[in-house]
């Protein structure tokens, strides 16, 4: 329930518009108020907004005007009146909205009058009118409002004070009565204005030559400008750099148009060109609308094909077009719509053949329902391409999909890293829209000429996949990866255990690398063992088998070889000296290097040099001598003192 004199205002309202009396049961329901509970309470509730949204039915007259409503101060929502006019607003409601402290978003389908002097409270950030019947006073953008929509409006007046916080305004004006001073106000007035949308509204035509006023906004990003004119503007060469913040252009009717065309290039990247609406043709001159990167462009008027330069545009729609045109060549597609990713041009009495350039066409386009006669034969090997061209003039013969050109422009004989895999490159002509490539279906870019396979990373060796074009043609392709190669060999300890490392490259790092090991002197005697990856960036592999170490006996020469998917790798020799019972503590590393083909092992315990074992020979002579001389000199000592 709400408060009774609230109640009471409530109901009259209702009443009053509608004709048939509201319930107290029926106040907080869909179609009359929204209600919110009061804080602290647990049944009184307070109105919060107004929906009198459904079409009147008012008890005296035409209308009925909905003015008496600054009882509800909690307010903060106001939808009014539809289409047919029959609830209204009028000076009265406009006053009270001033006094509504809460109030955020005004919705009037109708107002037929306004006070001179408007004031709203700072809440108030959204105002929508559908029409007004007298002129809007200047005191309306005087206010805090951000958001402004007047559908249409009998008159403007000019603006004087500077209005920092609406940034958008959509109006709709009688071309008569917004002159160009008034325009001019507004670009110099609305200085944070960011979507700005002006419609022409009149019955009768936009017969004076003058265009909105644009030159001093600073700020917007969307500019959309509506209405017919017998006069066409050419679009104004702005004196103000829009070129940083504008990022959506819409045209409807005829306003402007681009006879000499326009340079858009140094706009944002991803600028939206809109061209609605147009009897005449909109520009005429060859590829003089440029674009800046990343550029889409829709029309549903007379937009020329041919006068678009289409480097920087990403998609193209044109369709419910009277351009009764041929589509023009696609020259250097690969330059000049390098970045085009949908076309689209439909429903517009495009005739003639489709040439062979748009056979270069994004895998994302359709040229259906048209008064297309001849086809090219790219289109009539992919079934999926149909929808895409079909209804047309012409009907589908018999599908020949052989004429195409394969080139492996990678050479067959290149072999990839089992670490980084790489890529393989094709070019050709009448390659279609998508190949498949082991079973996995990939777009093909514009130009549509070349296309490249990434080859993951593995190990192999003649390798044979399936490469298709057109859904139909079937090619085999053939690639291997790097024989392993072997660059040393060492051994270190891990937790106690003598372990085996193997440096090189191409290894298998994903699975296990078969390694064989052979006597040098016994060619039938030899053992076989499987390492597996342990560091992928330093390039070696490692057997966890702590027996591979045991196995090899201490300064016996092996010749040593890996298997990776059928590869097999160079051949070293190796050599590991272990140390003997007596010197159990000393380290037995060895850091070995070895050439691509066979090497003599360089173990760092390997047996010592002859020169080591001279010197070792001199020492122990040497001692011996110095021992005889000791005990001769003892031996006559002894004599002597026995004299």
């Amino acid at each position: 329930m709400v408060s009774s004199q609230i109640e009471s205002i409530a109901k009259y309202n209702y009443y009053n518009c509608y004709n048939q009396p509201l319930s107290s049961e029926d106040i907080c329901k869909p179609g009359a108020y929204i209600c919110e509970l009061m804080e602290g309470s647990e049944d009184t509730y307070i109105i919060t907004g107004v929906d009198f949204s459904q079409p009147g039915s008012p008890l005296v007259g035409n209308w009925c005007y909905f003015e008496n409503f600054a009882i509800f101060t909690n307010l903060t929502s106001i939808y009014v009146g539809d289409a047919s006019g029959k609830i209204r607003g009028n000076g009265e409601a406009i006053k009270n909205i001033g006094t509504l402290k809460y109030l955020k978003k005004v919705f009037y389908e109708y107002f037929d009058e306004m006070n001179s002097a408007i004031t709203f409270q700072d809440t108030l950030e959204e105002f929508y009118i559908g029409k007004v019947e007298v002129n809007v006073p200047s005191s309306m953008f005087e206010s805090k409002l951000k958001t402004l929509t007047i559908k249409k409006a009998l008159g403007f007046s000019k603006l004087s004070i500077p209005n920092l916080s609406l940034t958008t305004l959509k109006i709709g004006v009688d071309s008569q009565n917004f002159t160009q001073e008034i325009s001019e106000s507004f670009s110099k007035i609305l200085v944070n204005l960011e979507n700005y949308e002006l419609s022409y509204t009149a019955s009768n035509t936009v017969s004076l030559p003058v265009a909105p006023v644009l030159s001093y906004f600073n700020y917007l990003k969307t500019l959309t400008i509506n209405g017919y004119s017998q006069t066409n503007w050419e679009f104004p060469v702005l004196d103000n750099d829009l070129s940083t913040s504008l990022q959506s252009l819409t045209l409807t009717n005829s306003i402007f148009q681009f006879t000499n065309g326009y340079d858009f290039s140094n706009y944002l990247s991803g600028f939206k060109l809109t061209i609605n609406g147009y009897e005449s043709s909109f520009s005429t001159c060859s590829k003089c609308i440029k674009l800046p990167i990343n550029s889409i462009i829709e029309s549903d008027g007379n937009l020329e094909l041919d006068s678009i330069d289409f480097t920087n545009v990403v998609s193209f729609s044109s369709t419910n077009n009277e351009i009764s045109q041929p589509l023009p060549e696609l020259v250097d597609i690969s330059i000049n719509y390098k970045s085009l990713k949908s076309f689209y041009v439909t429903d517009s009495s495009i005739y003639g053949s489709i040439p062979e350039s748009y056979c270069q066409l994004p895998k994302d386009f359709s040229l259906s329902n048209n008064e297309i006669s001849f086809l090219p034969n790219c289109f009539k090997c992919d079934l999926q391409l149909d929808w895409k061209i079909l209804p047309n003039g012409f009907y589908f013969p018999s599908r020949d999909c052989s004429d195409y050109t394969l080139n492996q422009i990678t050479q067959s004989t290149t072999t990839f890293s089992t670490k980084t895999g790489g890529v393989l490159q094709f070019n050709g002509t009448a390659l279609g829209w998508e190949y498949i490539f082991d079973s996995q279906s990939y777009s093909l870019d514009i130009p549509n000429k070349e296309f490249t396979i990434t080859i993951p990373k593995g190990v192999g060796k003649n390798i044979k996949k399936q490469l298709t074009l057109n859904n139909y043609n079937n090619e085999t392709i053939t690639y291997s990866y790097n024989a392993p190669t072997i660059t040393s060999y060492d051994v270190i300890d891990i937790n106690g255990d003598s372990v085996l490392i193997i440096y090189g490259t191409d290894f298998d790092y994903d699975n296990v690398n078969l390694a064989t090991f052979t006597e040098k002197e016994n060619s039938n005697k030899s053992f076989k063992f499987y390492f597996e990856s342990q560091d992928d960036n330093n390039n070696y592999i490692t057997s966890t088998i702590a027996n591979v170490y045991s196995n090899l006996v201490s300064n016996k020469v092996y010749q040593l070889y890996f298997t990776v998917g059928e590869q097999q790798s160079n051949t070293i020799e190796v050599s590991i000296s272990k140390p003997t019972s007596s010197s159990s503590n000393d380290s037995s590393s060895s850091n070995n290097s070895a050439s691509s083909t066979d090497v003599n092992s360089n173990s760092s315990k390997n047996s010592a040099s002859s020169d080591d074992i001279d010197s070792s020979e001199k020492t122990s002579s040497s001692s011996k001598l110095i021992s005889l001389f000791i005990n001769f000199n003892a031996f006559i000592l002894i004599i002597m003192l026995l004299l």
